[in-house]
């Protein structure tokens, strides 16, 4: 989970976008957890 938010952050761009929208349930879900 943390991996996603640290990839979303390094890529800063479309390819975070794409990311948050597939990674979309694993942000809320990581973010709850941590």
């Amino acid at each position: 989970m943390v991996f996603f938010k640290s990839d979303y952050e390094i890529m800063s761009g479309e390819f975070a976008d794409v990311k948050i929208n597939e990674a979309s349930d694993y942000d809320l879900i990581g973010e709850a957890v941590y």
